[in-house]
């Protein structure tokens, strides 16, 4: 993100990605056209983009693992939210399915890739 405006307009996003830019403007004191631009030039620049979201089972899914970067390569296959982490764990990646039985399925061919050494999974309960 460029600045603090930008920071503030990807949060109210964030809560509700259908708020209208109106309703941005008027919450940050802007114009309706300088938040179109901001979100069109975030857009563009890959720093935001939007994913819709159905009913999924997720999973948090904590590694540990040799080789760190070509596991996180491996995990693209199943996740587009994957961090490196402090702790325990090496790396976290948030995966998602239609089903928990699915979800089990990805998560073991997470375990199969190479240079994993343990996982943790936590199934999300609730998004707040």
């Amino acid at each position: 993100m460029k600045d603090e405006i930008d920071y503030k307009i990807v949060k109210i996003l964030e809560k509700d990605a259908q708020t209208s830019f109106v309703e941005i403007s008027e919450r940050l004191g802007l114009s309706e056209g300088t938040i179109r631009y901001r979100v069109k030039r975030m857009l563009g620049s890959g720093q935001i983009r939007f994913t819709l979201k159905h009913n999924v089972v997720e999973g948090l899914v904590l590694i540990k693992a040799k080789n760190i970067k070509n596991v996180i390569n491996r995990l693209k296959r199943f996740s587009g939210s994957i961090y490196e982490i402090s702790g325990e764990y090496d790396i976290v990646a948030i995966i998602d399915a239609p089903t928990i039985n699915e979800l089990n399925k990805k998560i073991d061919k997470i375990r199969a890739i190479k240079n994993i050494i343990d996982t943790n999974t936590a199934i999300s309960l609730v998004k707040r």
